[in-house]
């Protein structure tokens, strides 16, 4: 059909401004060419550049979730470093009344044992002179004698009892440590 179109015109037309229309009806086809190439290139770098910043939206996101992630981390960290130390105060408080507890049991301990001594005496005493009333004497001292066995047996405890809650409470030292260390590696300043 074009042809057809041409070789009416070229019997219309001069054939010079013929060829010069040719011309010019080619350089405006390469033009046009030319910015359709340009308009598919400039098309392609903006879906480019759109998944681009898109992709940069998704790592700020996915960053500022991590970054909530950590300071959530870290304030709950801090509470458990707070309740750590309550309960390392609590335990030290605990320690210093059984060491008290355990003092005046000794105390009593050594009480009962003078007692004692004091009881066997008498009764060394008593059966020298021959009196009958030893009996009532022999059950007095083993009344004592149980008691202090008693004593001796609640002081073992309290300190295995002592003992664990120091035990317990140096864990709970190293593990405020490790908290510490854990949080100085967190923080870039250090707070502590």
């Amino acid at each position: 059909m074009e042809s057809e179109f041409d070789s009416v015109m070229s019997k219309i037309m001069d054939p010079t401004q013929f060829k010069k229309q040719k011309i010019i009806q080619r350089q405006l086809r390469n033009e046009r060419k030319d910015l359709k190439d340009k308009n598919f290139n400039l098309a392609d770098s903006l879906r480019h550049q759109e998944v681009e910043f898109r992709t940069k939206d998704k790592l700020q996101i996915n960053s500022n979730y991590a970054l909530v992630g950590y300071l959530t981390e870290l304030k709950a960290t801090e509470i458990d470093v707070k309740l750590e130390a309550k309960r390392m105060n609590y335990l030290h408080k605990d320690k210093k009344w059984l060491i008290e507890f355990c003092n005046k049991l000794k105390e009593e301990l050594g009480w009962c044992k003078d007692r004692v001594r004091i009881a066997e005496k008498i009764m060394f005493d008593l059966q020298a002179t021959g009196q009958k009333s030893v009996e009532s004497l022999i059950k007095t001292i083993d009344n004592f004698e149980a008691k202090k066995l008693r004593l001796e047996s609640e002081i073992a405890n309290l300190t295995r009892i002592v003992n664990r809650k120091t035990e317990s409470r140096q864990a709970g030292i190293d593990k405020i440590e490790e908290c510490k260390n854990f949080i100085r590696k967190l923080l870039p300043v250090e707070i502590l």
